[in-house]
């Protein structure tokens, strides 16, 4: 912020003192509009009395004069905004001082298919966040494969077009923290492990999609190639996790999972945008997380999907989708630990299918007919009868914890179109001697607004209401 201030206060110092050659009232009437904002009152006045009382140049000097100031002012523009940004070059080691919140821009200049593995040493302690622009200014971390890239050790990517890529690195720490010592540099060599355990390969249209795994050097890499030359690189080197195709049958456990790898299989285009396509799944490894579902459009040149992650749950192909490509069926793990085990966690169904590119709960498929008033009445008086009468105090109360879950038929009505039914079941299982309903159901609807599937459910319901409140 202090350095786009800084770019600011430059940019109109230099275009007020070219101005002022051939139009110095004009400087002194803009002066007195803009000084409290950028100068201050004091400086503005000077500047403004200074100009206000300077004769006019001669005409005949006066635009040379100004066209050599504005192509001045240009070049210390420039100056000033290549200001903080230290080019990279491969295998040259740059090491600096970061600040509590300060963060420094690196350039890398890349041409088209160069492949760059960014590398930093520091503390381990220390919290980092990274951004990667490319020469569009898109941030390529952005788009979810940051939390597939181990990113607090390297950075691997392959250059889409030629030009500068800017890698920002910034200091999360608070202000009374000391500045660290932080190195950083880049190879433009690709390194695959060198003892692979488990070997997968796949050849549509034209690219080579790999995935090595080493269980020795616990690394696993996904690349994909076109001509010999990698269009794309990800790795992971964490212990267990690994990357694997959606339509292996050695990596489905269920009679479920088997149908989705056959169909991923038979499937070309899985997405439904008329392009071939690979999906590759991601498993962090551990008892109970992580998967996340990738896939890359493989046509003439190579595009990534956004990656879903969906936490604790696999998401598996559950048919064709009319409209082109394949559906899904995935379970919200948003609750899952929320004041229960992960045993009694409840994770509604959710359907996705892609929608303008993007994978989208399709929640006209995901309605079911409601159940009738008795029956989430006699349910209800069943397990009211199981809950104790201590007051509910909070999701972070160790005290407020349920003997037993009742929000799993809460999550089932509302995922199923009947929110409102949903609220009523929550009057008839609280128990009328127990406090603390209004919390529960605020604390309730918190977790409830984490999920990114109930966001984007949320956002079609307001998107259709307004349609039909507006039509044509």
């Amino acid at each position: 912020m202090l350095r786009v201030k800084f770019y600011v206060k430059t940019l109109c110092v230099n275009l007020m003192l070219s101005l002022a050659v051939v139009a110095p009232s004009v400087v002194a009437t803009a002066l007195a509009c803009v000084k409290s904002v950028i100068f201050g009152d004091q400086v503005s006045m000077k500047f403004s009395h200074l100009l206000a009382n300077q004769p006019l140049r001669n005409t005949r000097y006066s635009f040379p004069r100004f066209c050599l100031l504005c192509l001045l002012s240009y070049a210390f523009l420039s100056l000033n905004l290549a200001y903080g940004q230290d080019i990279l070059k491969p295998h040259q080691p740059i090491t600096f001082l970061l600040a509590p919140e300060e963060e420094r821009t690196f350039v890398l200049q890349l041409k088209e298919d160069d492949f760059a593995e960014i590398f930093w040493i520091a503390d381990r302690d220390l919290s980092l966040s990274f951004s990667l622009y490319d020469p569009s200014g898109q941030d390529l971390l952005e788009n979810g494969f940051s939390a597939i890239n181990d990113v607090d050790d390297s950075i691997p990517f392959v250059a889409q077009t030629s030009g500068d890529y800017k890698f920002t690195i910034k200091s999360n720490e608070s202000r009374d923290k000391e500045s660290q010592k932080i190195t950083l540099q880049y190879t433009d060599t690709l390194k695959l492990p060198s003892k692979i355990s488990e070997r997968a390969f796949r050849k549509i249209n034209g690219y080579d999609v790999k995935i090595l795994n080493s269980a020795e050097e616990e690394k696993s890499t996904l690349l994909i190639e076109k001509g010999g030359r990698p269009k794309l690189v990800l790795k992971d080197v964490f212990l267990l996790s690994r990357f694997y195709f959606s339509d292996d049958v050695k990596h489905a456990y269920s009679a479920k999972e088997r149908r989705s790898a056959m169909l991923m299989k038979s499937t070309l285009d899985k997405t439904g945008d008329g392009t071939p396509d690979v999906a590759v799944e991601h498993y962090s490894g551990g008892a109970h997380c992580c998967y996340t579902m990738m896939f890359f459009e493989l046509g003439e040149t190579l595009k990534p999907r956004k990656p879903i992650s969906t936490g604790n749950a696999r998401m598996i192909a559950i048919g064709k989708n009319p409209k082109g490509g394949l559906r899904f069926e995935t379970a919200d793990d948003t609750f899952a630990y929320w004041v229960t085990s992960f045993a009694q966690s409840p994770m509604p169904t959710v359907i996705l299918e892609f929608q303008e590119g993007v994978l989208r709960p399709n929640f006209k498929l995901m309605r079911k007919p409601a159940p009738s008033l008795t029956k989430l009445k006699n349910k209800a008086r069943v397990i009211r009868k199981k809950i104790s009468l201590e007051p509910y105090k909070g999701v972070d109360d160790p005290s407020s914890g349920f003997e037993v879950v009742f929000w799993d038929e809460m999550l089932d009505l509302i995922y199923s179109g009947h929110e409102e039914l949903a609220w009523q079941y929550l009057d008839l299982v609280w128990p009328a001697q127990k406090q603390g309903k209004a919390i529960f159901q605020k604390d309730f609807m918190e977790q409830l607004s984490k999920s990114q599937f109930w966001q984007m459910i949320e956002k079609e319901k307001k998107t259709t209401e307004k349609k039909d409140s507006n039509p044509r």
